[in-house]
């Protein structure tokens, strides 16, 4: 019931962004769903609402990662950023790097694989603002994608 309570809020707090002046944005939530505008204005406001992240994830409980992972991704030289990546995650860790692999460091080369097999639900607003904000900070050195097929959550 609180995450709903909290979606409606955010919702509701994001709803006027389109109408007003940039100047009175508040939160980086209204500052990110402006930005989303400006590449695809055509895009209606309840879809735009559902894809803009949490700029504030500070509740990291709603992740799909431990803080082990979350360090290795915070360390790692070249990040790839995985979606929909399947069931088959073994597949993929196969292209991680470790230079240092005797002394169990973290890897050079991280893939961090986002699908709904792995908790990675794209519906979350507080993994895609963890996501927008590894993008914004320059942190990923690619992205790949597939077709969701079975990743994606109905409902």
């Amino acid at each position: 019931m609180e995450q709903v309570e909290e979606m409606h809020t955010r919702r509701a707090a994001l709803r006027s962004v389109r109408d007003r002046p940039r100047e009175d944005d508040t939160s980086e939530d209204e500052r990110s769903l402006r930005f989303f505008f400006n590449l695809f204005p055509d895009v209606p406001q309840y879809i735009a609402e559902k894809v803009i992240g949490y700029a504030d994830y500070n509740d990291t409980s709603r992740l799909p990662w431990n803080r082990k992972v979350r360090r290795r991704i915070e360390k790692a030289s070249c990040l790839i950023l995985h979606l929909y990546s399947g069931k088959n995650k073994a597949k993929w860790k196969e292209l991680e790097y470790d230079e240092h692999a005797e002394h169990g460091d973290t890897p050079s080369i991280v893939v961090l694989c986002v699908d709904v097999e792995h908790g990675g639900d794209l519906h979350n607003p507080h993994l895609m603002g963890y996501l927008e904000n590894l993008a914004r900070r320059g942190r990923l050195a690619t992205l790949i994608g597939g077709p969701p097929l079975q990743s994606v959550r109905r409902g």
